[in-house]
C-alpha cells in the first residue's frame, strides 16, 4: 500500500510538471503569416494607385472625346454651310438665266407698245426713240430688282421701289413729249398699273 501511494504521488508530480512546467516555444508558422499580410497590404496599395491612375486617364479621355465631338460638330456645321452656299449660288444662277430670257421678251413687248403709242400719239422718230430707251431702262431696273434677295423678303420695300422706278420712267418721258402726248401716255400707264401692278401703293 505504501509503495503504491508513493508511486501515485510521483505520477501526479510528473503530470503537474508537464502541465505548468517548461514555457511553450513559439510556432514556427507565425513569422511567415505576418510576412504574407504585409505583402497583401502592399499589393492593395499598388492596386489602389493603379485604379486612381486609370481614373485620371479616363477623365483625360472623356475631355479629349468631348473636344473631338465639338470639332466634329463644327466641321458638320461648316459642311452644311458650304452645301447651302452652293445650293443658293446655283439657285441664283438659274434665276438670273431665267430673268435674262424674260428680259428679251419684255423688251419686245415694250417695243410693240412704243410702236403703237407712236402711231396713236403721232410721235416723231426722236420722241419714239427716247420713249423706247426709257422703257428699256425700266425693264433692266425690273430685272435688277428681281435679283435682289432683300426685296423678295420685304414685299413693302419691293412695291415701293418698283413704284419709284415707274415714276422715274414717266418723268423721263415727260421731258420729250408735248402736253397732249403726255396726257395720252399717263392714261395708258395708269391703266397698265391697275392691270399689271394692282399691289403697288396708291400714295
Amino acid at each position: 500500500m505504501l509503495e503504491r501511494a508513493t508511486r501515485l504521488q510521483g505520477q501526479q508530480a510528473g503530470s503537474g510538471a508537464e502541465a505548468g512546467g517548461a514555457p511553450a516555444q513559439s510556432d514556427p508558422q507565425a513569422a511567415p503569416g505576418l510576412a504574407n499580410a504585409a505583402d497583401a497590404q502592399a499589393r492593395l496599395r499598388s492596386v489602389a494607385t493603379e485604379v486612381e491612375r486609370l481614373r485620371e486617364d479616363l477623365k483625360s479621355l472623356e475631355k479629349a472625346t468631348a473636344q473631338s465631338a465639338t470639332l466634329q460638330d463644327l466641321d458638320q456645321v461648316a459642311g452644311e454651310d458650304r452645301i447651302l452656299s452652293v445650293v443658293e449660288r446655283e439657285q441664283n444662277r438659274v434665276r438670273d438665266k431665267q430673268l435674262e430670257f424674260q428680259r428679251d421678251r419684255w423688251i419686245e413687248f415694250r417695243e410693240e407698245a412704243v410702236a403703237d403709242f407712236t402711231r396713236r400719239a403721232q410721235l416723231n422718230p426722236d420722241q419714239s426713240f427716247a420713249v423706247k430707251q426709257a422703257l428699256a431702262r425700266e425693264v433692266d431696273a425690273m430685272v435688277s430688282l428681281l435679283k435682289r434677295n432683300d426685296l423678295m423678303e420685304d414685299p413693302e420695300l419691293a412695291a415701293r421701289t418698283w413704284r419709284e422706278t415707274l415714276d422715274g420712267t414717266d418723268l423721263a418721258v415727260e421731258d420729250v413729249l408735248d402736253e397732249r402726248q403726255y396726257e395720252s401716255w399717263i392714261a395708258a400707264r395708269q391703266m397698265e398699273r391697275r392691270v399689271l401692278f394692282p399691289w403697288l401703293p396708291k400714295d
